[in-house]
């Protein structure tokens, strides 16, 4: 198996795709391939995200589910 042959040859195949579906679906599995490899699960924008969410509840900045439902029926 020559991996720069295989490398070269789906780059090419890349460049011709036009069905966003295919590429959707390339895109997932390079996206579960990285974080099955070891890494951390989660990239630095959700830890952002989790951390201004953990702020709120702390700050009592949070609505109650009957307060959202009550202003968007």
């Amino acid at each position: 198996m020559d991996l720069q042959a295989d490398l070269k040859w789906i780059i090419s195949e890349l460049k011709e795709v036009k069905d966003s579906y295919l590429i959707e679906a390339f895109k997932n599995l390079l996206h579960s391939k990285k974080y099955s490899s070891g890494t951390d699960w989660w990239d630095e924008k959700e830890k952002k995200d989790i951390s201004a969410g953990l702020k709120y509840l702390e700050m009592a900045r949070s609505k109650s589910l009957d307060d959202v439902i009550s202003k968007y029926p």
